[in-house]
C-alpha cells in the first residue's frame, strides 16, 4: 500500500490526554476494509490503538483520545491483507503540550490585564472619551 497519510489534528486536553483527529480520503470513507493505525509513545517502543475507517463520524473524521506521556505520535493505515501504508511524519507530544499551555497562559495574562482597566463614569465627556480610546487601543493589541 503506497499510501501516505497527513499528519492528524492532535489537541492536548489534559495532563497526558490528547485528542487525535484525522480526515479520511473520501474514496476510503466508512470502509470496512481499512483501519487506521495510531501509535504513540517513544522511538523504539510503541504503543497503539486501532479505529476502523467504519468507526469514522459522520462527517469522514476519526476522532479519538489517547492517554500516553510518550514524546512521539505518527499514524499509518492498515488494510485487510495487513499491508500497511508509508508512516505519517512524527508529532511531537510535548511540543503541542507546551504550546497549548503557553497560549493558555497568555489569554489568562490579557485577562488579568483587562480586568485593572476599569471603566468610571466621569461628568468629563474628554475623559469617557480617552478612555475609550485605551479601550480600542488595548482590544486592537490582542
Amino acid at each position: 500500500m503506497g499510501f501516505n497519510p497527513m499528519k492528524p489534528n492532535i489537541t492536548w486536553l489534559h495532563q497526558n490526554t490528547f485528542r487525535v483527529e484525522w480526515t479520511t480520503p473520501k474514496k476510503w470513507q466508512f470502509s470496512d476494509d481499512l483501519v487506521l493505525v495510531v501509535e504513540f509513545g517513544q522511538v523504539g517502543d510503541w504503543n497503539e490503538s486501532r479505529v476502523e475507517f467504519s468507526d469514522s463520524d459522520d462527517d469522514g473524521v476519526i476522532r479519538l483520545n489517547i492517554d500516553t506521556d510518550g514524546k512521539f505520535l505518527k499514524i499509518k493505515i492498515l488494510d485487510v491483507d495487513y499491508n500497511f501504508s508509508k508512516e505519517s511524519p512524527l508529532s511531537n507530544l510535548h511540543y503541542i503540550k507546551e504550546m497549548t499551555k503557553q497560549r493558555e497562559s497568555r489569554k489568562m495574562t490579557h485577562q488579568k490585564h483587562f480586568l485593572k482597566h476599569k471603566v468610571v463614569e466621569r461628568k468629563n465627556s474628554k475623559s469617557k472619551e480617552r478612555i475609550r480610546h485605551h479601550l480600542i487601543k488595548y482590544f486592537k493589541s490582542l
